[in-house]
């Protein structure tokens, strides 16, 4: 499932939980990128399930409401990896900018698959 996941959805991922985060580069090590991979993996299945209940949902207040929970669930895959969320925006922003790290990071999604 997830070997179809290209670097835009990485991106797009991190774009989820866009904050006013310092632009600080920080070193990512072997710990960190894992605990992103976990996350990714359960923010990707969080993600799947809601693009296709919204495709379902005419009403806009039901489908914010449906975004705020997806969202909120994102947050708590986030946490339950060990991360804040800002962390983890950092780690997906260093593996936007840093190939050989978004290949590393590649390799630890698919050990999850």
């Amino acid at each position: 499932m997830f070997r179809n996941l290209g670097f835009i959805t990485i991106i797009s991922f991190f774009l989820v939980f866009s904050m006013a985060v310092p632009g600080m580069a920080q070193e990512v090590g072997e710990v960190e990128l894992e605990k992103a991979a976990k996350a990714y993996v359960k923010i990707a299945m969080i993600s799947q399930e809601f693009q296709e209940s919204v495709q379902e949902v005419a009403d806009p207040e039901q489908r914010q409401q449906m975004q705020r929970e997806a969202n909120d669930q994102m947050v708590t895959a986030v946490e339950e990896a060990d991360l804040d969320v800002e962390s983890y925006n950092n780690i997906m922003g260093e593996i936007s900018k840093d190939e050989d790290l978004a290949e590393k990071f590649t390799s630890k999604l698919q050990e999850f698959n």
